[in-house]
This record gives structure tokens, C-alpha cells and sequence, in this order.
């Protein structure tokens, strides 16, 4: 059964797949856990196709053990976009493979938000730098500080994708079950 006052927000890369688990609420939301999933190319698999397939299966089973053990009631997640060439359209079609999968495997809800969205919801300009996103996630959740460096930048953009799904409604669905199992006053409705 799924916690519903908790969030798994992810950026989700073949490469490096950040991850954090928060409780929602008053910003900066509460960190519960976080990491980076890390695959690696296998250099004796002859088929790319096969040894991609192969990453995004181990991706998606580390993906499976973690929502096992933090038990999350949303799922965010940072969807690259377009298809300007080749390896953003791979990439795109990665991360909407793997959500969907999560979606209907664990059957959670999804939300989906862009870089541009997530640099704007953090910095203010979609056009902000890694670096930029990134200290003023540190400034808001300084604990990440104690990834490695290689990590750190996933998990940034994990917790960017978070403060940038803040305005969904799935997001203040689940902050509301939240107060009201904590037996807080909720908002009003309009």
C-alpha cells in the first residue's frame, strides 16, 4: 500500500537516475532519502539496442526495490522533451518508458515536468544553468551536499522537478492527505 503523504520524484537517465523521497507540505519539503541509480554500458554486448535494453532492466528493478521500500503515493518525474536529434529522442523515449512502466506496474500516479519548467520553478529563467539549479537546491536541502559530486547533479534535478510539480494538483492532492492524516487543518476550497 502506498504512504500517501510521501513523493518519489526522479530524474530519470539512462546514465545516472536521481532519485529522492520527501514529505510533502510547507517548502522545503521534508527529505525522507534520496540517490543515484548508475548504469553502465557492458563493452562485450555486440547489440546496442540489447545492451540498453539491458540498463533500463536494471534501472527499472533498482526503481522497483526503492517505491518497495519508501512506498511513495506520487511519483515526479523530470521528462527530457523533443527530438532535436537522435540522442534526446532516445533519451525522451526512455524516460516516458520508464514512467509508464512505474505508472501501470505500481499503479501510481504520475506527474511529469520539463528542465524548462523545473529551471523556472528554482531559478526563475528556463534558461538557467546546472550550476544555477543546482546551489539553490543546495540552499533549500543542504543534506544532498553528501552525494558524490557525480550524483549530485541528478539528485538536484530530481528535487528541481519536485519544487517545479509544487503547482500540480496531483502534488496538492497528495499535500492535503497529508495534513489530514497528520490531523492538520487543510486548505479551503475556493
Amino acid at each position: 500500500m502506498a504512504n500517501i503523504g510521501r513523493i518519489l520524484t526522479l530524474d530519470i537517465s539512462l546514465v545516472a537516475t536521481g532519485w529522492a523521497a520527501v514529505l510533502p507540505g510547507d517548502a522545503p519539503e521534508p527529505l525522507v532519502t534520496f540517490g543515484c541509480i548508475i548504469t553502465k554500458p557492458d563493452r562485450r554486448e555486440r547489440l546496442k539496442g540489447a545492451d540498453d535494453i539491458n540498463r533500463v532492466s536494471s534501472m527499472v528493478r533498482q526503481l522497483r526495490d526503492i517505491i518497495a521500500e519508501w512506498q511513495p503515493g506520487l511519483i515526479i518525474g523530470e521528462l527530457p522533451y523533443g527530438s532535436q536529434s537522435a540522442t534526446s529522442a532516445k533519451a525522451h523515449g526512455i524516460c516516458l518508458g520508464v514512467m509508464g512502466a512505474l505508472r501501470v506496474h505500481h499503479e501510481l500516479p504520475c506527474q511529469w515536468v520539463t528542465p524548462q519548467a523545473s529551471k523556472k520553478a528554482v531559478v526563475g529563467r528556463k534558461d538557467a544553468s546546472k550550476e544555477q539549479v543546482q546551489a539553490v537546491v543546495l540552499q533549500l536541502w543542504p543534506e544532498i551536499a553528501r552525494a558524490k559530486n557525480a550524483h549530485l547533479e541528478h539528485i538536484a534535478d530530481a528535487m528541481a522537478a519536485l519544487v517545479a510539480a509544487r503547482e500540480t494538483d496531483l502534488y496538492r492532492m497528495v499535500a492535503q492527505q497529508r495534513r489530514i492524516v497528520d490531523g492538520q487543518p487543510g486548505e479551503q476550497a475556493a
